[in-house]
C-alpha cells in the first residue's frame, strides 16, 4: 500500500461501524468523512484562537474588524469571502478567511475600515510570532 491509500484505510477505520469486511468503496468513504470532520474540528479551534486574538486587539484598541474579499473574484468560494482582519502593533495586518456558517463567532466585530496590504499566509504567521518577542 502506498503512503495514501494507509492513511485512507486508518482514517476510515475510524469512521466506520464493526464489520468483517468492507468494499473499498465504503473505506474511501468512510476516509471521506473522517477526514472532513477532521478538517471541520481543525477549523473550529483556528476560529476560536482568531476570535480571542480578535476580542484581545478590540480591547487594547489596535483597529481590528470584518471585511470581504473582493467580490470580483470570481475564483473565490462566495461562502469564504468574509476576512477578519486585525492591525498589530508597528502597522502590521494579520487576516483570516472566515466561513459564512462562521459569522456568528464574529458578530462582536465592527466592519473593518482598512484594506488587505497583500501579505501571505507565512507573513502573517511571522508577524504574530513577533509579538512574543
Amino acid at each position: 500500500m502506498t503512503p495514501i491509500e494507509i492513511a485512507i484505510a486508518d482514517a476510515a477505520q475510524s469512521a466506520l461501524p464493526e464489520k468483517s469486511s468492507y468494499t473499498e468503496r465504503e473505506l474511501t468513504d468512510a476516509a471521506i468523512v473522517d477526514l472532513t470532520n477532521q478538517k471541520n474540528l481543525a477549523y473550529a479551534e483556528r476560529n476560536a484562537c482568531v476570535a480571542a486574538i480578535a476580542a484581545l486587539a478590540l480591547q487594547r484598541g489596535w483597529p481590528v474588524g470584518l471585511g470581504k474579499h473582493d467580490l470580483t473574484d470570481a475564483a473565490w468560494d462566495p461562502t469564504w469571502r468574509n476576512i477578519v482582519f486585525v492591525d498589530l502593533p508597528g502597522n502590521l495586518q494579520v487576516s483570516w478567511h472566515i466561513h459564512d456558517s462562521e459569522l456568528a463567532d464574529f458578530a462582536f466585530l465592527p466592519p473593518y475600515e482598512g484594506v488587505w496590504d497583500g501579505h501571505t499566509t507565512e507573513e502573517k504567521y511571522a508577524r504574530l510570532k513577533m509579538l512574543g518577542t
